[in-house]
């Protein structure tokens, strides 16, 4: 199911993302993850076994999910949900590798879980319709977090370093030597025109009377100076904006860069990052 959810998010297959996100966000590497650390004790009750499911299924895919967005790893949910089934593939061998493993059928232990007894019918009743209410809100979430993000990107700008993480973002150099970032735009549904503008400003002084240079690398930044490039974007379309700079004169700079588009000179989207300079 992992690897289905997988081949679904890498090739864009709509109708399968949903079902799938729902069983990989809640279930799948919960369930492995559950067969590893409880496997060979069984849990007291359905509902026990239900909530660890669900938390460890949640509590992996966020933790896969920050180490990829960490290191700057794409595609996002198709590396997840390979992730996912790496685990769920440890977790299947390790448990029918234990002794007793393949114990009696499941199903009339299954039916017992839904006795509930010493409740009454109505108690039955409304304990049957919070579960369904729980499952739909689950669906509910797997629908936005599997479907929705895909539809309509939205617009976005990120800086990151030459080697296209954040971890090589320039943050303290020398005078007269050259750095690059790389400034990574992504439209949303609607092709635009954009200016990309770049600020150069001594961290805590004042920003008045900037300087005018050409969009020519390296840009020979210093306090208060600007320079802007024209971007035009298609519909979800993307672009990386390469930016060498360098500075001669020693201090602590912040560079912000920010998205204007061609009817409205209020920034969309702005970064900054920081360099200090010796």
């Amino acid at each position: 199911m992992t690897l289905l959810f997988t081949f679904a998010a890498e090739f864009k297959v709509g109708w399968a993302l949903v079902p799938l996100g729902i069983a990989v966000l809640f279930f799948a590497p919960g369930y492995a993850v559950a067969a590893l650390l409880f496997g060979k004790r069984p849990l007291p009750t359905l509902a026990a076994n239900f909530a660890l499911v669900v938390g460890f299924s949640v509590l992996t895919n966020a933790v896969f999910g920050t180490l990829l967005l960490y290191f700057a790893v794409a595609p996002l949910s198709p590396l997840i949900g390979l992730c996912d089934a790496v685990v769920c593939v440890f977790g299947t061998v390790v448990q029918y590798g234990r002794p007793g493993a393949h114990g009696a059928p499941w199903s009339p232990r299954l039916a017992s879980y839904f006795e509930l007894p010493g409740f009454s019918t109505g108690q039955k009743a409304t304990a049957f319709a919070l579960l369904a209410a729980i499952l739909v809100t689950f669906g509910a979430i797997g629908y936005l977090a599997a479907a929705q993000p895909g539809q309509s990107p939205d617009l976005s700008m990120t800086v990151v370093g030459p080697d296209g993480t954040t971890s090589t973002i320039p943050t303290s150099g020398l005078v007269n030597a050259t750095y690059t970032v790389l400034v990574e735009v992504q439209n949303g549904a609607t092709a635009q025109s954009f200016t990309l503008t770049l600020n150069s400003t001594l961290v805590g002084a004042n920003t008045t009377n900037r300087t005018v240079l050409p969009w020519s690398m390296p840009l020979p930044l210093a306090a208060n100076v600007t320079s802007a490039e024209p971007l035009s974007l298609a519909g979800k379309a993307s672009t990386s904006i390469s930016v060498e700079f360098e500075y001669s004169t020693p201090g602590d700079y912040s560079i912000s860069f920010a998205l204007t588009t061609s009817t409205n000179a209020v920034p969309v989207r702005n970064v900054a990052v920081t360099v200090d300079i010796t």
